[in-house]
């Protein structure tokens, strides 16, 4: 039951995220960062989003390029899978 409620508070906020990429891919991208990080369990996986949440949080970063193009490109159920 609890693991039913995680699912859909996550599914919710991904739904909240992905509307929010539209107006603000940058900010959109952040945050999805920063849920990432709340949810993360593995050693690998808070090291990992921990260094992208370092490399977004300059302005002049690189790497917003590739998620305004990956936000207005690509399919969002192309960019999510079953949680």
């Amino acid at each position: 039951m609890l693991k039913d409620i995680t699912r859909i508070l996550i599914e919710n906020m991904l739904d909240q995220l992905w509307k929010q990429a539209q107006d603000s891919p940058e900010r959109a991208a952040r945050n999805l960062i920063d849920l990432g990080l709340q949810f993360s369990k593995g050693t690998f996986q808070k090291k990992f989003l921990s260094y992208a949440q370092e490399l977004l949080q300059h302005q002049d970063s690189a790497y917003y390029s590739l998620v305004v193009d990956l936000f207005h490109h690509v399919e969002r159920n192309r960019l999510s899978r079953s949680v």
